[in-house]
């Protein structure tokens, strides 16, 4: 005889852009031991990702909700707050874009004079 788990009730913690997104949500939960289901239009066998269609849902178990959204809303504030990773220029990278500068402002000068 097989013993039925009991069903609880999932209910919806956020809602994304793109199903990426989403799955990266459902990763970071389930690294905290909460089951997360990810539903999306984009995940069906006719993937539609525009418009209101590519928004992604993630949901968990209504016991696990106020947790679920208090990572989520740290996962979110962590991203804006953490600096770009876009690397500087390097020096010479610097010097050439100013030298190119010089050459152009130089050729309009030039070509100006002879106009006038």
């Amino acid at each position: 005889m097989r013993v039925m788990e009991e069903r609880r009730p999932f209910v919806c913690v956020a809602r994304v852009g793109d199903p990426a997104t989403a799955q990266i949500l459902a990763a970071r939960l389930a690294a905290e031991n909460i089951e997360a289901r990810v539903h999306s239009e984009a995940l069906g066998p006719y993937p539609m990702t525009v418009g209101q269609m590519a928004v992604a849902e993630v949901w968990v178990a209504e016991h696990a909700a106020d947790e679920a959204r208090t990572i989520v809303m740290d996962s979110e504030i962590n991203a804006v707050l953490e600096p770009s990773q876009a690397p500087p220029w390097p020096t010479y990278a610097r010097w050439a874009a100013l030298a190119v500068a010089v050459v152009l402002f130089g050729a309009i000068v030039i070509r100006l004079m002879r106009v006038f």
